[in-house]
């Protein structure tokens, strides 16, 4: 696989999540998608097995405020199957307060589509990446 092939799926996924298209960013996931979630807790999305699942845990946030979106800061490819996307997500709570939330997030991508997502701490870039390394080599 190609840098392209491995940026592209979660290039789609975070276009979709941006505009609210569940069917097109649950179509860049793999049916059996595992997600683990290394955060502080509350860990939202550790120890989901399955994209519906994950796309209902997802758009719940959109349930609680508004305006939000996500944005690539960085990539870093770990191999020809992984990656790990620095990104900020943003929005406003209905108590019409903005937050901000950087995190990376991990994945590694089987046939085209996102098989495995890992969500780590902001500051966590190193490990995150040594993380994908070892899932995948």
């Amino acid at each position: 696989m190609s840098e392209r092939d491995v940026l592209a799926p979660m290039d789609e996924v975070l276009a979709a999540y941006n505009r609210q298209d569940w069917e097109r960013f649950r179509a860049g996931l793999a049916d059996d998608l595992r997600v683990a979630d290394h955060r502080p807790p509350p860990a939202l999305y550790d120890g989901i097995v399955g994209a519906d699942k994950f796309v209902v845990a997802v758009k719940a946030l959109f349930d609680l405020a508004s305006g939000v979106s996500v944005r690539t800061v960085a990539t870093e490819v770990v191999d020809p199957r992984a990656a790990v996307f620095q990104l900020c997500t943003t929005g406003l709570t209905e108590e019409a307060s903005d937050f901000e939330l950087a995190f990376n997030l991990g994945y590694v991508v089987d046939a085209g589509k996102i098989s495995r997502l890992e969500f780590f701490a902001d500051d966590q870039l190193a490990v995150a990446c040594e993380h994908l390394r070892a899932a995948t080599g």
